[in-house]
């Protein structure tokens, strides 16, 4: 039998509660690395989102993604992109973020 973790309504795994910590432990990880700017740049998104590197600079290319250039650098304010994240965005609406092909 394996070993569990229950309440009146809610049983779970001692291996899925210690994948569920390491998750928890390397979301910890790359928000600390993260953290100190105001912004983020490609490589942040990327390992926020989990997205491939084409999509995150297709979303940096969009001309909704309120992205701003400095140098060679594409950078989106911490707010700004959670604010661009927060907003519904539906498959059939203009506004709606999508692959640039």
């Amino acid at each position: 039998m394996k070993d569990t973790i229950s309440n009146n309504e809610h049983t779970i795994s001692l291996e899925v509660l210690e994948e569920l910590n390491n998750q928890l432990h390397t979301f910890q990880e790359n928000y600390s690395q993260i953290s100190d700017s105001l912004f983020f740049d490609i490589k942040d998104v990327i390992e926020i989102t989990g997205w491939s590197k084409k999509t995150v600079e297709d979303l940096f290319n969009h001309p909704m993604f309120p992205c701003t250039d400095l140098g060679k650098r594409k950078l989106v304010l911490k707010t700004a992109f959670i604010k661009f994240f927060s907003d519904r965005r539906c498959r059939d609406d203009e506004n709606r973020w999508k692959y640039v092909s």
